[in-house]
């Protein structure tokens, strides 16, 4: 049977420079370095920034409480791995992970502040990969799975992260 679904959706990578730059905090973190207080200012304030370029009043404060509390939370695990000096590949994918969970509602407001109606859309809640992590095999028929119960006619694009997916069985984190 043929349906046609229409559902629009958009991918999105973290901000330029910034996946890098999360790697480079990781992998100092994993070195025992005390930079992820600084790193994840930095950062925070980058987004921030490029928020307040794309949303105003109650929105930009909805989206800096985001922000903020995503690099709190990225915080917390590069502190993690500086204490036991080490970085698994599925905590890495953690880490690098918060570039594109964070660009996702940033697009979406810059979309909608141009009359699009945009929702930001977590990827690794229709792809799935069996580990290992970092290299990932993505199952496409589990994936077509994922997305076939979405609405057809859907209202809002979907501005969903990049290349994240949750482990196959898994809830998406």
């Amino acid at each position: 049977e043929f349906r046609r679904v229409l559902f629009r959706a958009v991918g999105v990578s973290a901000l330029g420079g910034v996946t890098d730059e999360l790697k480079d905090a990781a992998l100092a973190s994993a070195r025992g370095e005390s930079v992820f207080a600084a790193r994840c200012g930095e950062l925070t304030q980058r987004h921030i920034e490029a928020a307040a370029g794309v949303a105003e009043g109650a929105e930009l404060e909805a989206l800096g409480r985001h922000i903020e509390d995503r690099f709190e939370a990225l915080r917390k695990v590069l502190e993690g791995i500086s204490l036991v000096r080490e970085c698994s590949l599925r905590t890495l994918d953690k880490v690098l992970s918060v570039g594109e969970r964070l660009s996702s509602p940033i697009m979406s407001a810059a979309l909608r502040r141009r009359g699009v109606n945009a929702e930001p859309r977590d990827a690794s809640e229709l792809i799935t990969a069996d580990p290992p992590f970092g290299a990932g095999r993505v199952d496409s028929q589990l994936i077509y799975e994922n997305i076939r119960p979405c609405p057809a006619g859907h209202p809002a694009t979907q501005v969903a992260t990049g290349v994240l997916a949750s482990k196959t069985g898994s809830a998406p984190g």
